[in-house]
């Protein structure tokens, strides 16, 4: 059974990643300086990954955010702030992955993968588009950072990835 990331790693080959949707809004009242405000974001899997064992492609969506000042409030979640903020960006990207035969993969192998690998790859698509968008709205964000991993990731690390 490939249940090892690492394996996967070494034997999927990125073949398409594109967006799916996305969403932007600006409060009008927003200065387009936001260096001094507080700013969030994210990047994570939505829903399960699909792998077809028959064509050995496996199929995953990444959503990424960042929003800029939302109202506080301590208790509030992370999508009630993302919906309260002010400004806000949001793109969800499909990745499709032609994996080599390697056996049956587990399902905590296959969010690990795209919790990692899948998340570094849409990044900087996001990144391009943050920046347009920003610049649509008339708002002047700081460049978003690079993401960055160590390979081969070590089974405590791999452990962290799984839900």
């Amino acid at each position: 059974m490939a249940s090892d990331l690492n394996e996967l790693v070494g034997k999927a080959e990125l073949t398409q990643v594109f967006q799916v949707s996305s969403k932007t809004w600006r409060s009008p009242s927003l200065s387009p300086n936001v260096s001094d405000v507080a700013k969030f974001m994210s990047n994570e899997l939505i829903g399960s990954p699909e792998f077809d064992e028959d064509s050995n492609v496996l199929v995953g969506q990444i959503r990424c955010r960042i929003w800029v000042s939302p109202e506080e409030n301590d208790d509030a979640s992370q999508e009630e702030s993302f919906k309260s903020a002010q400004m806000a960006i949001e793109a969800v990207y499909a990745l499709i992955f032609q994996v080599e035969p390697i056996g049956e993969l587990e399902d905590p192998c296959l969010i690990a993968f795209l919790k990692s690998i899948g998340r570094m790859t849409v990044w900087p698509y996001f990144r391009n588009f943050c920046a347009s968008s920003a610049n649509e709205t008339h708002m002047h964000l700081p460049p978003l950072p690079l993401m960055k991993t160590k390979f081969p990731i070590s089974n405590a690390e791999y452990k962290s990835l799984a839900p």
